[in-house]
């Protein structure tokens, strides 16, 4: 047995080098992917959807904070990793009668730092973890000026309107890249509390939840009051939903990211908690595994009349495909169903493909 310290303080002991491991935040999922635990890692949750590959094949013991301790018990874990903000306190202290669990609590950039090196440290992939904390380095150094000192509002949460502040790993990390937070208050405040906060000078909005944002539009527009947008999703944007455990299916998704005008198309297997989210979002639609679906922003097409809304997404030489515009709709979705109810007899694996890496749809 071994003894480490986590990251709130707690001595954990844990086998000499654990071969059964549980991940309950999907950031950790990630970096014991990276540090090559494929046959380590016995369970993730359910919104572990990086890397696909573990989330179509490995067994899911719930969410962040709905761990099923049924399952992770079967699991026989001889380690369980979480997250001091992303799991309550109270799963963890349950949880640690079954198994030594280690936590983290990633403030900073040395937390994060620290996080990577403990982790790497207990799994006994020591100079993997050292390799890619010095790759870290090598961004934030790169990337140092990436905000030329603009002012950011980092948006977490969309009702209420939550925002990131001070005392936090993302907070350290805009800094890190050239953005002054223009949020001065700590932890996560909601936008209505803030006296610091209000438009008029030039800013720049980052947005990471999907779903429309009046209450953000009626503080933050017209648009005069935004310098730039890095990123924003919402339950407009374009998706297509397919099989994810069609090699067929997999195989469309690459030739779109082939072939594709621009990179505007997001993508979501319909087994995904992400795709369950969105039809809540929209109980006007329904959807089956047989089919594929298409997302324009506006409105959802299946079958063929979904493939055929696609072309317009692909370079120029693909046009000629608009002529399956002029078959009879009876006759095109006839070929598309025989077709789609062979498509798991076409060989190949789903695997992962990393141009997809940020525009997977997120729960």
């Amino acid at each position: 047995m071994k003894t480490f310290r986590d990251q709130m303080g707690r001595e954990v002991s844990v086998t000499s080098l654990p071969q059964r491991i549980v991940s309950l935040v999907p950031s950790i999922t990630e970096y014991l992917f990276v540090l090559g635990l494929e046959e380590r890692v016995v369970g993730i949750t359910k919104f572990c959807i990086y890397p696909e590959a573990w989330f179509q094949s490995k067994p899911r013991v719930g969410g962040t904070k709905t761990p099923d301790f049924a399952k992770i018990q079967n699991l026989v874990p001889d380690l369980i990793i979480g997250n001091k903000e992303e799991n309550r306190l109270e799963d963890i202290e349950a949880l640690g009668r079954l198994a030594p669990v280690w936590m983290s609590d990633v403030n900073s950039i040395e937390d994060m730092y620290d996080f990577l090196a403990c982790v790497a440290d207990i799994v006994g992939c020591r100079e993997k973890g050292a390799e890619i904390i010095e790759q870290w380095k090598g961004y934030f150094k790169e990337y140092s000026n990436q905000g030329a000192g603009k002012k950011a509002l980092y948006v977490i949460w969309k009702d209420p309107v939550m925002v990131v502040g001070k005392e936090t790993y993302i907070d350290a990390y805009m800094e890190a890249v050239g953005y002054q937070n223009c949020v001065h208050e700590p932890r996560y405040p909601m936008l209505d509390a803030l006296e610091n906060c209000q438009p008029g000078s030039r800013r720049l909005i980052l947005l990471i939840f999907k779903g429309s944002f009046p209450r953000l539009k009626s503080l933050w527009f017209p648009a005069k009051n935004i310098h730039g947008m890095a990123y924003e999703t919402s339950s407009d944007m374009p998706v297509l939903f397919y099989d994810g455990n069609c090699p067929l299916c997999n195989r469309v998704v690459r030739f779109i990211l082939d072939q594709e005008r621009a990179p505007v198309l997001h993508f979501s297997a319909q087994q995904h908690q992400a795709t369950l989210d969105w039809l809540a979002q929209h109980p006007e639609y329904a959807m089956n595994e047989d089919t594929v679906y298409y997302y324009n922003g506006k409105n959802l097409y299946a079958r063929s009349s979904a493939v055929l809304r696609l072309i317009p997404t692909l370079k120029w030489y693909w046009g000629f495909l608009y002529v399956g515009w002029f078959v009879p709709k009876m006759l095109r979705d006839a070929l598309y169903d025989f077709v789609a109810k062979r498509r798991k007899k076409f060989g190949g694996e789903c695997l992962f493909d990393p141009r997809l890496k940020g525009r997977v749809l997120q729960s």
